[in-house]
Formats: C-alpha cells, structure tokens, sequence
C-alpha cells in the first residue's frame, strides 16, 4: 500500500472524526438510495476511501449497510474491510455492483489509473458515484493534489471510457464554503502566526458555525444544485453506469 508509512496520525484521525463536518453533502443520500433500489438486496456496494462512514453513507438503510456495504481505505478504521491501494484494488475484474468513492481523488497521485480501477471492477450496468471538492481550503490526507469543476469531474471519469452520465452537478453548496473559509480565515486573522492557536481556532469557529452549512437546504430548494445555477459549490459530483456492451442499442 503506497501510503501506507505516512499514517503515523491515529489521535489526530481519531479526533477528526468527532469534530462536525463544516460541509453538507445534499447529493449523496438520494444517490444511495437510488443505488440501493436499482442493485437490489443481492448486490455488492464497494465504498472507496470510505474512512469513518459519515456522509458517505447516508442514504443507505441500516440492514444494507449491514449485509451489502464494503468499506476499503488505505488505513484501518472502524468502518474499513479491506485495506487497499485505490491505484491497485484487489478486487476481480466486473465483480461489484456499485462503486462509490467520494472526497478521495483530491488525495491520489494518478486520477486516471484510479478511475480506470473503479470501472474495471464494476459490473457491465453496474453503478458509480464520485464526489470530489471544487472550493475548499487544502486538507492533507496525506496530502492535497487537485480541485475539479462539475464539467472538468464528468470529462475526466468519461473520456475513453465505456460509461454514461446519469447526472452530475453540485454535491455541497455556497454555505459549506463559506463555513470553511471564514473559519480559516478567522483562525488566521486572530492567531497571529501561531500554528497550534491557529489550529485551535480553527477547530473551535467550526464547532460554533457548522450549522450555518444546513442553509444549503435551503438553496436546494430555491436555486436547485446544477452546473448552471451553483456557481460557488464546495464540492461537485458524477453519478453514472457502466455500459453493458452484451446490450444492443435500441
């Protein structure tokens, strides 16, 4: 595993993982829940990056989760089943059902060879959701590579690639990033060139203000999350399938 000597954070990972998250993720549970309807009860969901869970699995029920869900990350955590490299998933070739892979190729070295992994173990039809940032502070996990736009995430996961778009847009909205970035902002601003107060901060305006991102609800409903009317999202996503090329087209 590539990284594998550069997670030496247990505490700080374990500390993080209670800390409320400064972005909502509206696009994710109906992705799931879609995904869940659309494989059925026998189907193989494989959650890459999956870290703790947290939003990335929103939207599944509890029995699902249970029975259908498999968690693999480069590092072990509570959620984690599989220990695995995205660049080179031990995983058979068209053998999962959905693949869903969120907040992870900011992180990696090779986006197209991860890509090229994710597709080549899914199923012919099967499904695949990734969601990555467009405006979001830099968060070394173990380090911070790249930002996508909506169209930039669809051309990247379907050029030479035998898969169709069933939608893409707008993940996580205006709110999120302002959340983010005043936060940090404010930590900078009153730390004076302190690193721990400024992380101290940091962690403290967001537990005060993580609520404020729930008005992304709002937007939702008033401006609708696509690539023409987000402008400033903190994050996009990709949903699509597979083609089955045994399938002949109408």
């Amino acid at each position: 595993m590539r990284y594998a000597g550069s997670f030496s954070f247990p505490y700080r990972d374990r500390i993080r993982s209670y800390l409320p998250s400064p972005t909502l993720n509206i696009a994710a549970e109906p992705i799931h829940r879609h995904i869940e309807q659309n494989i059925g009860p026998d189907g193989t969901v494989l959650i890459v990056g999956c870290g703790d869970g947290g939003e990335g699995l929103s939207g599944f029920s509890e029995e699902f989760l249970e029975k259908n869900v498999i968690g693999t990350d480069i590092r072990e955590t509570n959620f984690t089943e599989l220990l695995s490299d995205i660049h080179r998933l031990p995983v058979r070739d068209e053998s999962i059902d959905a693949v869903v892979c969120q907040a992870v190729l900011e992180h990696i070295e090779d986006v197209n060879v991860a890509i090229d992994e994710l597709t080549r173990i899914l199923k012919p039809s099967g499904l695949l959701y990734i969601d990555v940032p467009f405006l979001q502070g830099y968060h070394a996990l173990p380090t911070d590579y790249r930002r996508f736009t909506s169209i930039g995430l669809e051309k990247t996961v379907t050029k030479e690639r035998s898969v169709q778009t069933i939608d893409s847009g707008a993940s996580k909205g205006p709110t999120s990033v302002l959340v983010w970035v005043t936060c940090e902002y404010l930590a900078y601003l009153l730390s004076f060139g302190n690193y721990k107060l400024r992380k101290s901060l940091s962690v403290g305006f967001r537990i005060l203000t993580f609520w404020v991102k729930y008005f992304d609800k709002l937007f939702l409903k008033t401006h609708e999350f696509d690539t023409e009317s987000m402008t400033i999202p903190s994050a996009v996503y990709w949903y699509g399938r597979k083609v089955d090329k045994s399938v002949s087209p109408e």
